[in-house]
């Protein structure tokens, strides 16, 4: 072989190695910029195009000052399949039904009552519901309350009352000299009849007169049950159960198998309205398959385009939020080696400026979070929060809904436990309680201005904006304010 291919193949061997050198160092560097890597869920509905596009106009388009950063909106990979009109709550996927002997039969029911057989749930000593708590699906007009006989012929006088989240709406005392009974109950008739329309969520319970005693005292019930006594709830399309109140005043989701004390009578109202959405539905499904069926197209289009959406394998709806997020903390820990996590909603504007200088601030690696924290929050009973499943007057720390940071290493505590943990009904609420289950020693850093407040001049989240207002904040960040 002539000298100069010897000179050809030993400079292309000291290239080769050097080459792979380079590459050497250059892995180096990405892992090292791993170690530094913020990865941002933007939880987001399929719906959402425009809040989407607005973000990537505005915030999201300066991410790049923080050095391999990445933002992924996560979604579902289907739509609900009922129209909102056919669901029991638009924040759900729960069917509405209403039934043909609804709208042509206009007669007297009870929440619940005494008898009935197959699904019947024995009545016992240790069952003592005090309170049973509800949702209007479709007006109704209240005549009565009722409660169980069998406590009256030991507590004399009781006191009922129907209340929602600000006000006590109705309230009776009862004694069993003045009430009929019926199916086992003591029923005393309103002196006028009470509307509830639809969309009023309250609650039925009944208080002792008297504090001297608990009314939950196991005497109540003693040698007035029968093993064979059942009660049955009415199958009303009207009315949607959601707790039932027991011993120590806490509250318990609703289920067949429970009973209640106390109940309330009505008569479902409206039967033109009600007869009308009945004979509308097919109209509606068809409408709605026709616009699920149009999104799927523009998420195709849309994913196309900006490669920046996550779908998950769960239905995207308002109740499933906290699935949403555990799919998400899931897919990171598994695809991503990030330092930093960050969860927001799209309505949210993040200033990035004061992001990039928090992240350089902090030198933590282990399990520490950054938000604005509610300690010792009582657990709601109405509204779209309401939590019947948390076993417990209070939430532990959790932090605000519109937006959180933490360490990837936390992110992997949760995720490591991540299919045993329950889904409570917040999302925010639920990854507090996910952290204090999955991780011991947790640092948590409430941010003073994380959130806006009077003594802030500006605050790393701006929360609850309409694209407008996102806009505006991006228009005062680019001027520096």
């Amino acid at each position: 072989m002539e000298p100069r291919s010897w000179l050809q193949i030993l400079t292309g061997v000291f290239i080769g190695l050097l080459l792979y050198a380079l590459r050497d160092i250059k892995l180096a560097d990405e892992y090292t910029l791993s170690e530094k890597h913020l990865v941002i869920g933007v939880l987001s509905s399929r719906d959402h195009f425009s809040q989407r596009e607005t973000v990537r106009q505005t915030w999201a388009s300066h991410l790049h000052h923080i050095p391999n950063s990445k933002l992924v909106f996560v979604l579902g990979e289907t739509d609900c399949h009922l129209h909102p009109a056919d669901r029991k709550s638009v924040q759900s996927c729960h069917e509405w039904m209403v039934s043909e002997r609804e709208i042509t039969n206009q007669q007297s029911e009870t929440f619940v009552k005494l008898g009935g057989t197959s699904g019947g749930q024995s009545w016992n000593r240790f069952e003592c519901n005090t309170g049973l708590g509800f949702r209007i699906l479709h007006s109704v007009v209240v005549e009565a309350f009722s409660i169980k006989s069998a406590i009256l012929k030991r507590v004399h006088r009781t006191l009922i009352i129907l209340q929602d989240a600000e006000e006590v709406l109705e309230s009776v005392i009862v004694d069993k000299e003045k009430c009929a009974d019926e199916d086992g109950f003591c029923v005393v008739k309103l002196a006028s009849s009470l509307l509830l329309p639809k969309g009023f969520e309250g609650e039925v319970l009944i208080q002792r007169k008297s504090e001297d005693e608990g009314l939950c005292d196991d005497y109540i019930f003693d040698g007035h049950r029968d093993k064979n006594e059942t009660c049955e709830w009415t199958k009303s399309s009207a009315v949607d159960f959601k707790y039932v109140r027991m011993r120590r005043d806490a509250v318990s989701e609703w289920s067949s198998s429970a009973c209640s004390t106390v109940s309330l009578k009505f008569t479902v109202t409206e039967l033109d309205k009600l007869r009308s959405h009945v004979d509308s539905r097919s109209f509606r499904t068809k409408e709605w398959q026709e616009y699920i069926e149009e999104n799927k197209i523009k998420i195709i289009e849309e994913q196309n385009k900006n490669q920046d959406l996550l779908l998950l394998p769960f239905q995207d709806t308002y109740s499933n939020l906290p699935q949403k997020t555990m799919s998400f903390l899931m897919w990171l820990t598994k695809y991503n080696n990030a330092a930093f996590v960050m969860k927001v909603d799209d309505d949210t504007f993040v200033n990035v400026k004061d992001l990039k200088n928090l992240l350089a601030s902090e030198n933590e690696r282990g399990l520490t979070w950054w938000s604005h924290f509610h300690f010792h929050r009582s657990v709601p009973i109405y509204g779209k929060c309401a939590d019947a499943r948390y076993p417990g007057l209070t939430y532990p720390t959790f932090p605000s809904g519109a937006g959180y940071l933490m360490t990837g290493s936390l992110a992997s505590a949760i995720t490591t436990i991540g299919p045993s943990l329950p889904l409570y009904v917040g999302e925010d609420v639920s990854v507090g309680i996910w952290v204090s289950v999955s991780a011991q020693n947790v640092k948590t850093v409430d941010v003073p201005c994380w959130l806006p407040h009077p003594t802030c001049p500006k605050s790393i989240l701006e929360t609850q904006l309409t694209e407008s207002q996102m806009k505006m904040h991006w228009d005062l960040y680019l001027q520096g304010r």
